[in-house]
């Protein structure tokens, strides 16, 4: 064979230096674009807990809003982290009830006429919180409760924060 009547033999391929260069670029990527999504649902989760800390602030503020607004009689307060009240009673006795509330072990409680006391607020929540009656003899009274929410256990590893709500309610006594 002459030269002229040799063909180049061309050889399609990567050199092991270009298929690293290409793997590290890859992994490189790669790795950005899990750790965004990690943090997406990282940050989806903080949420959720902020959500159900707003969710179970506001359930409560309600809750207890409402029968404070209607009772009949405040008991003298023996301590600020417990409220007692008299009701308007049973709606089918009519019977005025005490009813107590109690920050405890995290949890506001409630026992209406010595039942044992019930928890009001989700098993998901931390809260403590006091009362407090103006004027402390007189009338109009009003109550105020001051309540700090936390999450119970994080789900992200990192804790939200805490939620600090306050509410005073106008006493209706009649």
């Amino acid at each position: 064979m002459s030269q002229g009547q040799k063909k180049k033999s061309a050889v399609w391929g990567f050199t092991l230096i270009e298929l690293l260069v290409a793997s590290t670029i890859f992994i490189v990527v790669s790795m950005v674009v899990v750790s965004i999504f990690l943090m997406a649902i990282r940050n989806q989760r903080r949420d959720f807990q902020v959500q159900n800390l707003q969710d179970n602030a506001r359930y409560m503020i309600e809750f207890f809003s409402k029968e404070t607004r209607m009772l009949t009689e405040i008991m003298p307060p023996t301590s600020s982290s417990r409220l007692q009240i008299k009701n308007q009673g049973n709606p089918v006795t009519g019977i005025p009830e005490v009813v107590i509330y109690r920050f405890r072990n995290g949890n506001l409680e409630r026992n209406i006429s010595g039942s044992g006391y019930q928890v009001i607020n989700s098993n998901d929540v931390v809260i403590d919180g006091a009362f407090y009656v103006f004027p402390p003899s007189g009338e109009p009274k009003m109550v105020t409760i001051v309540m700090t929410f936390s999450p119970k256990v994080s789900s992200t590893g990192t804790k939200p924060g805490s939620i600090k709500v306050q509410n005073t309610i106008a006493v209706r006594i009649y």
